[in-house]
């Protein structure tokens, strides 16, 4: 069980590059292990903090720094040197404040005073404010019916704050400096948090035994309010309230229960005239609500609605843990604008070039990525060339002080032509492996120029960042990618930021250094696992089950796919799907909705997967996302779309590039019946019509195309003429639990990939 919280922090509430790591724990011993692996975890996705402050009990603040005095604080477990890297260790007493604080190692500490220890922990409230998806947004053409009555277009749901307990713990460590010492009965508005009191109670009571463990009791919100019960005035009593848009709350509860001002605390707050004390007031937060509409702002009284006179649909709600009433199906189309604006031009130009398809993630092959890239095969394009030149003619530093680039191929083959392009015959590239044993440069005069044939989450470059400041210090950088391959990403754009600004100088003191893409890709960035990996799991228990029944036929089918798809090591840009019932390899045909093709250049299969790919991204995570669900709609590609996109490689690459809850029609018999007629039209088609029937029934056999239970035994029952493994689909089908299709069991075969 995870015994810290961590985050990432600003020296201000308003601070945009959060360099600081901090680190709470309620833990009465430090856990170093768990913080030696967080570091690790942390360092991997950032940059490496410029210091790291530790925040414990200060009634455990000794032993804690003996702990870290006895660890070897300049260990490799740290992840960083304390003779450069403050680390702080501070103490959290009965108030809610910084007691004392102590430096570990030689580096130079930052001053801890109220003020910035305030703001420490409002950051904090806040990350966990975001993390835990607190703020409920409702989509377009809905809002929400709170439990008071009143209408607005969000709400704050303050229970999914509490789901750890050290997050837990750490909201009940700032509720130290707001809730009265002497409170011994606290009175909080809904039951959904009382979790975060009774850690209140127990975090007081360990830093201040003396003073009074309070009992803790549910006023049941506005029903207190409305129905004018009458909350006991005994002494020494407070409220919590768990969120408010409005502060109206707790106000009411002043003017009509007889709390005092300084009695009520509120827990999360948009107020804009909030009544103090007030935890975590985010009303005027400038990070929070950055680019945000402030969307909750704006409540109505039920019948004096705007809202639903503007035909919004209201979402109504049971009780303090905000049921809703109903989830929504909604079928999306795809349309041909629903691209991203540059993936038209881009494909026209890349396509051919063998450079998009499938590659695996690892080196045991048994996790495969959705769609790969090769910029290797693509560096000698026109487009890129034009573009590469171009950048390079803008950014080159007059005097070159160093070339790095990462250690593939296609990074190499880049600094190569930017020496040519820029005309420089007296610099030897540097491989980012070699960085570390370089010595102390004596020319910091020019500028350094980083070389990356593709970025992803951008690891490399941020350990480049980092080796680069032994051997060239502040000099200037500037950072040329052929393939920025998820610039819509947070990460992404956390990463420039982070390369851009990356040193004393370039933090607002003259410069900024540069990164440059030549071409931004939007794709899938995340960890589920993809389509492929779970035909390879799938396909490896048929191969059980037919070497078992000494089929040949059917042992020779699988282990020839089985073998194609542990050759995506590489790059695999053919024979990603299963072939058409004649045994046809799947093919575009003459026209292509998103892309005009050329005649004169092949179409793989990869060209076809890395369109798709691009386009559902973009659905979920572009400038106008319409494939994105909440708790109450759930949006599906309209079954229509494969009617639409009748090409078997365009309806294969829709199949396995879909998440499985876009592909859900089992609850809507409607859109399961017109996905169940589309797929037995296509299974009695003429070629090339039926080219996609295998991969449908994969789809359905791997869990990832669910449709009602008759729907589905139809479709079955329509299959019996396809060609191998339709009956290894069709039995694994009809013997598995819907819910248990996506779960395939252990095989022991051969080893995974």
């Amino acid at each position: 069980m995870k015994d810290i919280f961590s985050y990432r922090a600003s020296q201000s509430d308003d601070g945009v590059y959060p360099t600081w790591k901090v680190v709470f724990t309620p833990a009465d011993t430090l856990p170093l292990p768990t913080l030696y692996t967080d570091m690790a975890a942390d360092i991997d996705r950032h940059l490496l903090p410029t210091a790291l402050l530790i925040i414990v009990r200060d009634d455990v603040f000794d032993h804690a720094k003996k702990q870290i005095q006895a660890s070897g604080h300049a260990s490799d477990d740290w992840r960083i040197d304390t003779n450069t890297v403050p680390l702080v260790l501070l103490g959290l007493d009965r108030r809610g404040k910084c007691a004392r604080t102590v430096r570990i190692g030689k580096a130079a500490a930052p001053t801890i005073d109220e003020d910035l220890f305030a703001s420490l922990l409002h950051q904090g409230l806040r990350e966990i404010f975001v993390r835990r998806g607190a703020l409920i947004r409702a989509e377009d053409g809905q809002h929400f019916v709170h439990p008071s009555g009143k209408h607005s277009q969000a709400f704050i749901r303050a229970a999914n704050v509490f789901v750890d307990g050290p997050e837990t713990m750490f909201v009940a460590a700032c509720l130290l400096a707001c809730v009265p010492e002497q409170t011994r009965d606290l009175w909080i508005d809904t039951s959904s948090i009382a979790s975060v009191a009774h850690a209140f109670a127990l975090l007081r009571h360990l830093l201040a035994p003396d003073l009074p463990i309070p009992t803790i009791s549910s006023f049941s919100s506005w029903r207190a309010i409305s129905q004018e019960q009458s909350i006991p005035r005994t002494p020494h009593r407070a409220a919590l309230v768990s969120a408010t848009t409005s502060g109206n709350l707790a106000r009411r509860l002043v003017s009509d229960q007889g709390f005092r001002a300084d009695e009520v605390v509120t827990l999360f707050s948009f107020a804009k005239a909030g009544t103090p004390p007030i935890v975590c007031d985010l009303s005027a937060d400038k990070v929070f609500w950055a680019g945000a509409e402030p969307m909750v702002s704006a409540e109505y009284r039920e019948g004096k609605c705007a809202l639903c006179d503007a035909q919004s649909r209201p979402i109504r709600f049971v009780g303090d843990q905000f049921l809703a009433d109903s989830v929504c199906y909604e079928p999306i189309a795809i349309l041909r604008d629903d691209a991203p604006k540059s993936l038209r031009e881009f494909m026209q130009n890349y396509h051919g070039h063998e450079g998009f398809g499938l590659r695996a993630v690892d080196d045991d092959g048994d996790t495969f990525r959705q769609v790969g890239i090769d910029p290797a095969r693509l560096l000698a394009v026109d487009r890129f060339q034009t573009r590469f030149k171009a950048a390079v003619h803008r950014h080159a530093p007059r005097h070159l002080t160093a070339l790095v680039h990462l250690d593939d191929e296609a990074s190499g083959k880049l600094a190569a032509e930017f020496l040519k392009v820029s005309d420089n015959h007296d610099t030897s590239p540097i491989a980012a492996q070699d960085l570390r044993s370089l010595a102390k440069s004596g020319a910091l005069d020019g500028g350094i120029v980083v070389i990356a044939g593709s970025v992803g989450q951008g690891h490399d470059l941020d350990g480049i960042s980092r080796d680069l400041r032994d051997p060239f210090g502040e000099t200037p950088r500037t950072y040329i990618i052929g393939f920025s391959k998820h610039s819509h990403t947070d990460r992404s754009k956390q990463l420039v930021n982070n390369l851009k600004f990356n040193s004393l100088s370039a933090s607002g003191q003259g410069y900024e250094h540069v990164v440059r893409p030549i071409e931004s890709l939007i794709l899938p960035d995340r960890p589920a696992r993809s389509a492929w990996e779970a035909e390879f799991k799938l396909l490896s228990l048929l191969l059980e089950d037919a070497t078992d029944a000494g089929d040949s036929r059917e042992t020779d089918f699988l282990d020839a796919r089985l073998d194609r798809l542990r050759e995506t090591g590489s790059l695999a840009v053919e024979e990603l799907f299963l072939s058409s019932p004649d045994g046809h390899p799947l093919e575009l045909r003459d026209t292509f909705a998103f892309w005009k093709r050329d005649l004169y250049r092949s179409v793989s299969q990869g060209d076809v997967v890395f369109t798709m790919a691009s386009v559902l991204e973009n659905l979920r995570y572009g400038d106008a996302p319409k494939l994105v669900s909440d708790s109450f709609t759930q949006r599906v590609i309209d079954p229509g779309m494969f009617g639409r996109y009748n090409d078997g490689v365009i309806q294969a690459s829709l199949l396995r590039c879909a998440l499985p809850q876009e592909l859900y029609y089992a609850s809507m018999p409607q859109l399961s019946r017109q996905m169940a007629d589309l797929v037995k039209r296509t299974f009695v088609a003429k070629p090339p019509a039926n080219e996609g029937s295998l991969e449908f029934l994969l789809a359905i056999a791997l869990g990832r195309l669910r449709l009602t239970a008759s729907d589905t035994r139809e479709v079955v029952d329509a299959s019996v003429h396809l060609p191998y493994p339709a009956a290894a689909l069709r039995k694994r089908i009809l013997e598995t639990p819907p819910d248990e299709l996506a779960l395939v069991r252990p095989t022991g075969a051969r080893k995974s990939l």
